[in-house]
């Protein structure tokens, strides 16, 4: 995985461990094969809590928070 929380989740009501769950749930589903590769970016109220990418862009080469 690339990228991370950024930023203070709770500050805009959210929770830095429900994110985590967000971000296993994605992790998972690439692994599962649903997906080859995604990226994830999560703002709320105009600021950035979490910016992730997971997997591969095509065969061989990573997924980056830049890709999509």
């Amino acid at each position: 995985m690339i990228g991370s929380i950024v930023g203070n989740p709770e500050k805009v009501d959210m929770t830095s461990s429900g994110l985590g769950e967000v971000i296993k749930s994605l992790e998972n589903q690439v692994t599962q094969g649903l997906h080859t590769g995604a990226q994830l970016h999560v703002a709320r109220r105009g600021e950035t809590v979490l910016n992730i990418a997971v997997g591969e862009a095509q065969p061989g080469v990573p997924i980056n928070t830049d890709s999509v």
